[in-house]
């Protein structure tokens, strides 16, 4: 029984033959798909904070709508004080 011991030890303390394991490449990963949460203060509270989780996607679409809303309401102001 101590020789099946003896015998067994130092293979198992031996370094591995076999090639490690590689990687599969990993597939690339959209920086636009990443999820960014923004947090906004509720109006008329100090304290009370609104967290909004969106795609990186997402919130430069909501930003680009937001600009364009902006830009119209300021035309649109402006026709008012023209006169037309």
């Amino acid at each position: 029984m101590m020789a099946d011991s003896a015998t067994a030890a130092p293979s198992a303390a031996a370094p591995s033959t076999a090639a490690p394991a590689v990687a599969a490449p990993a597939a690339p990963v959209d920086p636009m798909n990443k999820v960014v949460c923004r947090r906004f203060t509720e109006t008329g509270s100090l304290a009370k904070i609104k967290r909004v989780c969106l795609t990186k996607r997402e919130w430069v679409a909501a930003d680009e709508k937001g600009q364009k809303l902006a830009e119209d309401m300021v035309r649109d102001g402006n026709k008012g004080l023209s006169g037309q």
